[in-house]
């Protein structure tokens, strides 16, 4: 089946190669990412040749759906676990500017199209995607405001109210623990009509300190101990030795369950 782009495809009738040629840069494949680069290079007065097995822009990129994004699924999550945030941080840099200089040939070039820029949606129904979107939208809002996390819950109340209510609340408690402190906020923000799964959502936000410090003493004790012991009797002493270390019980029961998902 013919892309829709080819409707209306104009044929520069761009010469073939017949002899040896040379060249400071040579660019393979007249796509997108291949255009860009020619475009960029004539553009600083920069010798090139530009070659491709078929004709300009009628591989690939003939058949794309023409939108431009940043949410490539959990990329950054991917580079940050693999690299560092500053890595992941440094490709998103790179994916935003990338709006910028478009706009900028569509102004420059007088170019007649209809680009617009439109929000992007990503979603997450599981719970271990779920927590790998909350981890990539907390890395990505540091460095971009215009990025929201809702609830597919949301019973009309903002992601963002009840982020600072319960913040709040946190900030002025010197009475409970804190999981004592989880169950009440939990309590009275479900009578008041938000959704669980938007509150254990912020709660991941905002104790995330405190999880990943209790899952490196989780990692630390299953990597030694697993080599003594197995099956439940290495749960149960792993469960010993973070009680032991001032962990409260339910906060075990939790780390333990999510590891074992």
């Amino acid at each position: 089946m013919e892309s829709i782009w080819m409707k209306d495809y104009v044929n520069k009738n761009i010469p073939s190669i017949k002899e040896d040629l040379e060249t400071p840069i040579l660019i393979i494949g007249g796509g997108i990412a291949g255009l860009m680069c020619a475009y960029n290079l004539m553009k600083n007065n920069i010798k090139f040749i530009l070659i491709d097995g078929r004709k300009i822009a009628k591989g690939v990129s003939s058949k794309t759906t023409a939108q431009i994004s940043v949410a490539h699924d959990k990329i950054y999550d991917d580079i940050k676990s693999k690299h560092n945030e500053e890595k992941a941080v440094s490709y998103l840099k790179s994916q935003m500017e990338g709006f910028e200089i478009i706009n900028k040939i569509i102004k420059n070039e007088n170019i007649n199209c209809d680009y617009k820029e439109e929000s992007t949606i990503m979603c997450a129904s599981e719970k271990k995607t779920k927590k790998t979107l909350n981890e990539q939208f907390k890395m990505i809002r540091k460095h971009n405001n215009n990025v929201k996390l809702l609830s597919s819950s949301n019973t009309g109340f903002t992601y963002e109210k009840l982020y600072h209510l319960i913040d709040k609340k946190i900030l002025s408690n010197n009475k409970y623990s804190k999981f004592q402190l989880k169950s009440k906020i939990l309590d009275n923000f479900i009578s008041l009509g938000y959704s669980v799964d938007m509150i254990h959502e912020i709660f991941d936000e905002l104790f995330s300190e405190d999880s990943n410090i209790i899952q490196k003493e989780y990692d630390k004790l299953y990597n030694n101990l697993k080599r003594k012991y197995s099956g439940d009797e290495l749960f149960i002493k792993i469960k010993q030795k973070l009680y032991q270390k001032g962990y409260q019980m339910p906060e075990i029961i939790e780390i333990i369950n999510e590891n074992l998902e």
